[in-house]
């Protein structure tokens, strides 16, 4: 049919069901068997583990109100989630990022990179997840998940390296999903463009309602009609 296949799995039963059947990547999924991440392996699936969202949830328990024991459970969950991450990535398996936020925790998404620099990810290798190989997992790779001409820009700024510390940009970047007001038009912009604005929110650079939005092309090439990118671009 043309279209890629995400299967979304909390088991090993269904995470081999799903490899056995072609599916392009596999979400969530736990307590993989080794037979199975050998084969993903060597068909090239994607493993999406999205282990820091229930993170997000044992963080905002008293928020959503859970039961007792809920955290407990959230908390052994990740373990298994994380050990599962750890032999999948072990085993050669390809990763791509995923945050698995529904209706909250935007904002947060890449806290999941930290996760796989706990699994033994260099952070190189732990950007790549969110980049180039996120985009590949999709058949997008000429259009986004890299600096180049020809891809949609979706850019930020951070003071560090993230090379030499995978968390510096989520400590740093708590206004890059705010609204500003630039030049009379209310736009979500980047971090780097907040950070650009007055203390009163209005802009101060050059971009004007008629201008391409902050995710325009570096090099103009007709529009393509696509969501958002979910990842955001890095570069060395």
């Amino acid at each position: 049919m043309g279209k890629k296949i995400a299967i979304h799995s909390y088991g090993p039963e269904g995470a081999r069901d799903a490899v056995r059947a072609g599916a392009d990547s596999l979400e969530h999924a736990v307590d993989i068997d080794d037979a199975t991440l050998a084969e993903m392996a060597k068909r090239k699936i994607y493993y999406v583990p999205t282990i820091d969202h229930n993170r997000y949830y044992v963080d905002a328990a008293s928020d959503y109100g859970f039961r007792g024991g809920s955290t407990e459970r959230l908390n052994a969950y990740i373990a298994r989630n994380v050990e599962t991450a750890r032999r999948a990535w072990k085993a050669g398996v390809k990763f791509a990022m995923g945050s698995d936020a529904v209706y909250t925790m935007f904002g947060q998404n890449t806290r999941e990179l930290g996760w796989f620099v706990k699994i033994g990810m260099t952070p190189e290798q732990a950007l790549r997840t969110a980049t180039v190989d996120a985009a590949d997992l999709m058949g997008m790779a000429a259009d986004i998940g890299a600096v180049k001409p020809g891809c949609y820009a979706d850019l930020i700024a951070v003071e560090g390296d993230p090379l030499a510390d995978i968390e510096v940009g989520d400590r740093q970047n708590p206004r890059r999903h705010e609204r500003w007001r630039c030049c009379r038009e209310e736009v979500a912009v980047s971090y780097a463009h907040a950070n650009a604005s007055r203390g009163d929110g209005r802009c101060k650079c050059s971009l004007r309602a008629s201008s391409p939005p902050p995710a325009a092309r570096l090099h103009p090439r007709p529009p393509l009609h696509l969501p958002t990118p979910s990842s955001r671009i890095w570069t060395r």
